[in-house]
């Protein structure tokens, strides 16, 4: 078998294609957006330096319990894009960080009170209930991503 017989019966077993039109390109996955829109930094007319990039994992209070790093949480649940930010002519640097802005769930619409809402509503200030995790950075400190971000991280 030749190249071109297996291309010829992939041709006859392959389904007709569904009309163009039907593809919404809001339908594909958010990994995918993430990279193109990534891409598309590298080309006309936007041709950016590489870059720096934050990334920031959001609601990682609802991350699994043994998920303590946001970089593996990600290289395991968006490998494409883990994939791109390490391995991209684009990135110049890279830093990943989990965070949780409320600190737990403070409610669901459909079953009343969230089950973390009372311990959440008795830390005071409310800053306190955030959570961060990634590299070079304090508990409830959501500061630390932007200063790296802009060059203005004070040294350890």
């Amino acid at each position: 078998m030749t190249i071109l017989d297996a291309v010829d019966a992939e041709e006859e077993t392959s389904q007709p294609d569904a009309d163009a039109s039907d593809w919404d390109p809001a339908n594909a996955p958010l990994q995918v957006q993430m990279v193109d829109l990534l891409q598309c930094l590298r080309r006309p007319p936007f041709e950016k330096p590489p870059l720096k990039i934050a990334l920031m994992v959001s609601a990682w209070d609802l991350a699994p319990a043994e998920a303590t790093n946001a970089s593996v949480w990600l290289e395991d649940r968006y490998p494409l894009l883990s994939q791109y930010l390490r391995n991209s002519k684009g990135v110049r640097d890279l830093r990943i960080y989990g965070v949780s802005a409320q600190g737990g769930q403070l409610s669901k619409k459909s079953d009343g009170p969230g089950p973390d809402r009372e311990r959440l509503l008795a830390i005071s200030p409310p800053s306190k209930r955030i959570r961060i995790v990634g590299p070079e950075v304090a508990e409830h400190d959501l500061t630390r991503p932007l200063l790296w971000l802009a060059g203005l991280e004070p040294p350890n």
